[in-house]
């Protein structure tokens, strides 16, 4: 019997909201075997985070090394990086993968994750080989260097620069804070072109959203190893995402911004 897999890459919660522990129980939750890469342990809790202890980059390497040497893992996604030299080592495993990056720079309350001086060579590093990156709308002014606080220019910059990058999906959930809607916008290279996806949801009013965005891109990840086009796999992520959030917004884990309950999630229920 054969699994649908993903490799995830990211830093570890403990509270096990967000990260690579986010990232498993996505993949489990829609039926897809995963295979986890640490970059970083974190001291944080769904208050927030009080510190990062990122691994020598030969230690992250050799993890990679190990599971690549052993799985097929063709579908990879990306999380907190933190250094270029974590950057390096990563980038020499992930070409010919379908690639879902999280840029993960900021954690909720504003931490800083990653240096802005290293933001660059991480983009030479990692979008250089990605297909889609997932940034909020803070994350995607940092990568374009402010030049424009236009979302669709913003992305339009970043298909110009990075040729192997086939789209990027614009989380919305910063972009219009004060509107009672959510609109989500992905920007597809398709055949030359460009395309255009806006996904509108109502939003929902709870403080209890720890790790969606690690939710989200592992969701988009799965849906893409399940076969479905990137519009779709998209469409699906958000739904899924969406659902957990409904579900989050019932219950309570942690005592600040609660994290998601994944373990009461199956593909049927949204």
């Amino acid at each position: 019997m054969k699994f649908k897999m993903a490799l995830a890459i990211a830093g570890s919660d403990p509270s096990g909201g967000a990260g690579i522990q986010a990232d498993i129980k996505t993949f489990t939750s829609l039926g897809i075997y995963c295979g986890a890469v640490i970059t970083c342990l974190t001291v944080q809790n769904t208050f927030g985070v009080r510190e990062i202890i990122f691994l020598k980059p030969a230690l992250v390497a050799e993890q990679l090394k190990a599971v690549f040497k052993d799985i097929d893992f063709s579908f990879v996604k990306i999380g907190m990086i933190g250094s270029e030299a974590i950057a390096r080592a990563v980038s020499k495993y992930i070409d010919k993968k379908t690639v879902v990056y999280d840029p993960v720079m900021f954690s909720k309350k504003g931490f800083h994750l990653m240096k802005k001086k290293e933001i660059k060579e991480i983009k030479n590093l990692i979008i250089k080989k990605s297909t889609i990156i997932t940034p909020n709308y803070p994350e995607l002014l940092e990568l374009v260097e402010r030049k424009t606080e236009d979302p669709f220019k913003a992305t339009e910059i970043l298909l110009d620069e990075f040729l192997n990058l086939k789209a990027v999906l614009v989380k919305g959930g910063h972009w219009q804070e004060n509107e009672n809607k959510v609109v989500d916008m992905l920007v597809l290279r398709n055949r030359g072109r460009v395309e255009k996806y806006y996904f509108r949801h109502k939003r929902i009013y709870t403080k209890n959203t720890h790790g969606t965005g690690c939710t989200l891109s592992s969701a988009i990840t799965a849906f893409l190893s399940m076969g479905k086009e990137i519009p779709e796999a998209v469409e699906q992520a958000i739904k899924y995402t969406y659902a957990l959030i409904k579900k989050a917004a019932e219950v309570k884990i942690g005592k600040g911004n609660g994290a998601l309950p994944h373990f009461i999630m199956h593909p049927k229920n949204f």
